[in-house]
Order: C-alpha cells, then sequence, then structure tokens
C-alpha cells in the first residue's frame, strides 16, 4: 500500500493533533519525521495516509479546518 503526504507540521504536537483526528475518523495514518533542514537541527513532520485515501483525508481536515 502505498502512502502519500497529507499534510507537513513544523511541530509534533501539531503532528500528533492530526494523526488522532484522521484516526478517530478511521483513516490509517503515518507520521515521520525529517530534518527540513540538516545545518540547523530544525525538524518536520510527515502524516501521511493511503493513497487511495489521500482526497477523503483532506477533504476531512479542510472542514476542520474551517469549522464546518
Amino acid at each position: 500500500m502505498q502512502y502519500v503526504t497529507v499534510s507537513q507540521c513544523v511541530n509534533q504536537a501539531e503532528a500528533d493533533m492530526l494523526v488522532s483526528r484522521l484516526q478517530a475518523a478511521g483513516f490509517p495514518v503515518l507520521l515521520h519525521s525529517e530534518f527540513a533542514a540538516p545545518t540547523s537541527g530544525a525538524l518536520q513532520w510527515r502524516v501521511q495516509v493511503p493513497e487511495d485515501r489521500a482526497e477523503d483525508a483532506l477533504t476531512l481536515l479542510a472542514a476542520e479546518e474551517g469549522g464546518e
């Protein structure tokens, strides 16, 4: 199963919140951290879902951001 990124976050707390929202809606989720800028040590968090569910995940996250 191929996973794709539906959100990138600059802190783990924000990423964890998105993961919780997606999991509560029944999405399998992966969370990856990587150095965004290796010289500065800044981390970036990528929230990923299966490719065939990415559109639904993006719709859910957009609706929650918009307060719908």
